[in-house]
């Protein structure tokens, strides 16, 4: 059996549709794309008295982190095309604040310490955990791909997924064979 099972009759309120990407650029720097749109699947009335039409973004934006090898951030570039009221665009300059973060365990928290959230977008920063799994993702299947060049790929990445979850957990099965390809002895 795959999937959930069936649930009872329903009615859809709200879809958000998030969509990731990690790229790695020709000047040597990889970024983090995401977008997301929210929308109804009927009419709305905003609290600013602001009408949207049924299946009409509510929000749709984008944030593109740009980091180096290291995973730390070098830029940051945010744009609403659809902000739920106009005046939240002004929102977006905070997200430069990222510059200089590094992408791993704790950045979520150190980038919502730069970026209050009164200075912040909601919905924009929700994506920080999405955004920092899939830099992770893209690095280590870079990091894969490469291994089959460089033997000392995986050993690169290995400390760095070690506890980010319980398949990488210190002393289970995945951290334990990745800890017996690191040591040094056999560099």
């Amino acid at each position: 059996m795959s999937g959930l099972p069936p649930p009872p009759s329903r009615n859809l309120l709200h879809n958000r549709a998030i969509h990731l990407a990690c790229f790695e650029r020709e000047d040597g720097l990889f970024d983090v794309e995401a977008h997301l749109v929210d929308t109804k699947p009927f009419d709305l009335v905003l609290s600013s008295a602001r009408r949207k039409n049924a299946g009409a973004p509510i929000h749709d934006m984008r944030l593109r982190l740009t980091f180096d090898e290291t995973l730390m951030i070098v830029d940051a570039e945010s744009v609403m095309d659809v902000p739920a009221h106009e005046f939240c665009n002004g929102a977006l300059p905070s997200y430069k604040a990222l510059v200089g973060l590094r992408i791993g365990s704790g950045w979520v928290r150190d980038a919502l310490k730069r970026i209050q959230r009164s200075d912040g977008c909601t919905h924009m920063s929700e994506m920080f955990t999405e955004i920092g799994t899939t830099a992770m993702q893209g690095m280590y299947g870079r990091a894969n791909r490469n291994q089959r060049r460089d033997k000392t790929a995986q050993r690169k990445m290995a400390p760095v997924l070690e506890n980010t979850c319980f398949g990488w957990r210190s002393g289970g099965p995945i951290a334990t064979a990745a800890s017996v390809a690191n040591d040094p002895r056999d560099t």
